[in-house]
């Protein structure tokens, strides 16, 4: 009797023994076939897309006609460019539809603006190093299309624009804008004041046309002077000491700024002095002017101005 209730205990916890170790085999296989198992991403067809862009205009209207016009690869992603156009015509207008993640857009730069900042790897997208900025460059192609078509930004503190020029404007603004001294440019006469730690000395400007001088509110700091208009407001800071700025230095030549900032505006023999010579950078509403006594010598000077277009 005892032999036959051990002989059931042990055949009982063989069995279980058993059942537990295919039971671990089944868990772990499965465990091991879903770490393998990639999530699946649900990709939209066009006529998801449409509906998505219709319902992102405020659902079925008749004031406008939505039509497939290309489709466009974004990384390993697709991107249904549609045709918008007012049913009382007018010119067209081009929607974009990701088909992974749903998300509408009116303007190209933002889904690529998107794209770039979700991504984990930027430097791939790095174009150059200007001044003190980066700015990176993306692009989304249009497939089985005839005529191939590029959709590109140029990404710089993350906003997004059209071109290279506009996007080393950017970089410069945000210069500027940190700029120990040429970042008082715009500022109010009191702000300036408080900033600096220093007093107003005001300066006698020469007409150069030689009819009437006159007296600005100006503020020496720190190798610049900075002068105020009628409305007490920084539009001129003139710099004649070796201020770093823009990645340049006053001692530079043209050439050596150039090869940093590019192509200048111009360059040419001052209107009003002998033997100084101007080369000109325009930066959107900010001009800057470097002097130099021929040119190729070093650079004496430099005025930032407003940009009045002279």
């Amino acid at each position: 009797m005892k032999k036959g209730v051990l002989a059931l205990l042990i055949a009982l916890a063989m069995v279980l023994t058993g059942c537990g170790g295919e039971n671990a085999k089944e868990t772990s296989g499965s465990a091991n076939s879903d770490s393998n198992v990639s999530a699946e991403v649900e990709v939209l067809s066009v006529e998801e897309a449409e509906e998505a862009l219709i319902a992102e205009l405020g659902g079925e209207s008749l004031e406008f006609m939505v039509g497939l016009l290309r489709e466009a690869k974004l990384g390993d992603a697709t991107v249904y460019v549609f045709d918008r156009v007012g049913t009382n015509g007018g010119a067209s207008t081009v929607d974009f539809v990701h088909s992974e993640t749903g998300k509408v857009y009116f303007d190209s730069n933002d889904l690529l603006l998107d794209e770039f900042k979700k991504s984990k790897a930027k430097e791939e997208y790095l174009k150059e190093k200007y001044i003190d900025g980066n700015i990176y460059y993306i692009s989304m192609k249009s497939i089985n299309d005839p005529e191939e078509i590029t959709w590109d930004a140029y990404i710089v503190n993350n906003a997004a624009y059209s071109d290279l020029d506009a996007a080393k404007g950017a970089v410069i603004s945000e210069h500027l804008a940190n700029h120990p001294i040429l970042g008082l440019f715009g500022k109010f006469i009191d702000d300036v004041v408080e900033v600096t730690g220093q007093g107003l000395d005001p300066a006698e400007v020469v007409d150069v046309d030689g009819m009437e001088n006159w007296i600005v509110n100006r503020i020496t700091y720190n190798g610049a002077q900075i002068f105020f208009d009628d409305e007490e407001n920084a539009t001129e800071i003139f710099i004649d000491e070796q201020v770093e700025f823009l990645g340049v230095q006053i001692g530079y030549t043209f050439d050596e700024i150039s090869a940093v900032l590019g192509l200048p505006e111009s360059i040419s023999e001052d209107p009003y002095f002998e033997d100084v010579y101007t080369m000109t950078y325009v930066f959107d509403d900010i001009a800057i002017d470097f002097y130099a006594e021929s040119r190729d010598g070093k650079t004496a000077s430099a005025l930032v101005r407003k940009n009045y277009g002279w």
